[in-house]
C-alpha cells in the first residue's frame, strides 16, 4: 500500500495532491470531481423512526459528500467536493434545512471534527506538496493554528480529551498514535489500523480497529487512563466506520443495516434495517449528542 492508497479516502487525497498545482487550466479538478465516489449524506431518527418514516438524504445531489460529524443537536459538519474539484467543509441545519459553505482556502479539507473546548473544528488540510497536516479551525470556517507539529502524514483523527489527539498515520503498515496536540512525544499503539476511530462520549477512551491474521475486521478500546487496550470482537460486516451512543453503546454498519452493541454484551443487535430506504452501502456514522439523531453515508 502506497502512502495515499488507503481506502477511499486516502485515494482521493493522492489526487487532489497529484493535480493541485494544474488546477488554473481547469483539467484537474475536473478530473478530481469525476474521479472522486458518488455519495450522501442522510440523516434519520433513532431508534423507532428508523424504519417507520425512513432517513432523508440531506445532501441529495451528484457528487462526493461525506464524513459528516456533529457539532450540536442540530447542526452537521461534512466533507463535500464540488464540480471545480474543491474539497471543502459545509455545514447542515438540521432544524432550518440550510447548507453553508465554511471553507475557502486553496488547500484541501477532510474529516471535519468538533474540538473538545466547542471553539470550532479540526481537520486534515492537504497542501499543494502533498503533506497531510492536522489543523484547528475557527467555527466559522477560519483556519487557526496547525496541530501536531512535525507530523505531515495524517489520514484520520479523534480527540480523547483536550490534551489527547488519536491520529491514523498514513504509513506502511498505517499506526495508530496519541498524541497532545501541541506535540511533542506520542504513544504508538498499534499498527495495522482501520480507519475508524472513534472518541468514547463522557470518558478517556477511544474504539478503533484493526484486521486480524484471516483479514477480518476487529474492534479495540484503547482506554487512556491506563493506556490499555482490550478487544472488542468482531465487526458485524465489511465497513471499519463506528460510532458511540451517548451510554456507551456502539453502533456499525452491514451493508445496509446498523447494529448496536453494549461493551456487556457478547453479540452485535441489529437496531434498523434500512435496505429498503436507501440506495446504496452504509457507512460513516455520526451520532448527535443526545443520542436521537444519526447521520450517515451512503454510496449511490
Amino acid at each position: 500500500m502506497t502512502r495515499f492508497a488507503y481506502a477511499c479516502l486516502c485515494a482521493l487525497l493522492a489526487t487532489t495532491a497529484a493535480l493541485a498545482e494544474d488546477t488554473a487550466t481547469g483539467v484537474a479538478a475536473r478530473q478530481i470531481a469525476a474521479e472522486v465516489p458518488a455519495t450522501d449524506i442522510w440523516l434519520v431518527e433513532l431508534p423507532a423512526a428508523a424504519e417507520k418514516t425512513g432517513p432523508v438524504n440531506i445532501t441529495n445531489r451528484p457528487g462526493y459528500d461525506n464524513q459528516p460529524a456533529f457539532v450540536a443537536a442540530q447542526r452537521i459538519l461534512y466533507t463535500s467536493i464540488r464540480p471545480d474539484g474543491q474539497s471543502d467543509i459545509y455545514s447542515y441545519d438540521r432544524q432550518t434545512g440550510e447548507t453553508a459553505r465554511l471553507t475557502r482556502t486553496p488547500e484541501s479539507e477532510y474529516s471535519p471534527t468538533p474540538v473538545p473546548d466547542g471553539s470550532g473544528f479540526s481537520v486534515v488540510r492537504v497542501e499543494a506538496d502533498g503533506a497531510q497536516w492536522l489543523w484547528a479551525y475557527s467555527a466559522d470556517g477560519a483556519p487557526r493554528s496547525r496541530l501536531l507539529p512535525g507530523i505531515d502524514n495524517v489520514g484520520y483523527h479523534a480527540w480523547i480529551s483536550a490534551d489527547e489527539l488519536a491520529v491514523f498515520l498514513v504509513d506502511e503498515p498505517p499506526v495508530l498514535r496519541v498524541a497532545p496536540p501541541e506535540g511533542g512525544a506520542g504513544n504508538d499503539l498499534a499498527s495495522g489500523v482501520g480507519r475508524g476511530l472513534a472518541a468514547a462520549p463522557q470518558r478517556r477512551a477511544l474504539a478503533y480497529t484493526r484486521r486480524d491474521a484471516a483479514d477480518r475486521i476487529e474492534l479495540w478500546i484503547y482506554d487512556a487512563v491506563d493506556n490499555t487496550s482490550r478487544s472488542f470482537g468482531g465487526a458485524p460486516g465489511a465497513t471499519e466506520d463506528l460510532a458511540w451512543m451517548p451510554d456507551g453503546r456502539l453502533l456499525m454498519s452491514a451493508d445496509r443495516r446498523i447494529f448496536i452493541r453494549a461493551p456487556d454484551q457478547e453479540a452485535w443487535r441489529l437496531l434498523a434495517d434500512l435496505s429498503t430506504r436507501v440506495p446504496g452501502p452504509i457507512s460513516r456514522l455520526a451520532i448527535d449528542p443526545s443520542g436521537r439523531w444519526l447521520a450517515f453515508v451512503v454510496s449511490e
